[in-house]
């Protein structure tokens, strides 16, 4: 019986989502800027005012940078806010271009 219900339970978790166990922050509420050293072990340093986010922000600079080269191309996109950021879906006619 025991066995029978330690594989029930195993297989149940097996099933949820990564995400179930992640921490979510935000810029209001609970997930807020001043919670989010509290939010996990991995965001301590926010709580210490070493990094601005949760999220690893690499902080060296690159000096001499060569010239931005930009290609503008007309065409419908989507603009969604997730709530993090701003995403942009270019059409499937643009899959041939790539963006770095």
């Amino acid at each position: 019986m025991k066995t029978t219900l330690g594989k029930a339970a195993l297989l149940a978790l097996s099933m949820m989502p990564v995400t179930v166990f992640a921490s979510h922050w935000s810029y209001e509420g609970e997930g807020s800027p001043e919670h989010w050293g509290a939010l996990n072990e991995e965001y301590k340093t926010c709580q210490n005012g070493m990094n601005q986010s949760p999220i690893n922000i690499d902080t060296t600079f690159k000096t001499h940078l060569s010239p931005l080269d930009t290609h503008y191309i007309d065409g419908p996109i989507t603009l969604i806010n997730n709530g993090h950021t701003i995403q942009a879906g270019l059409k499937t006619t643009t899959a041939e271009y790539r963006y770095d």
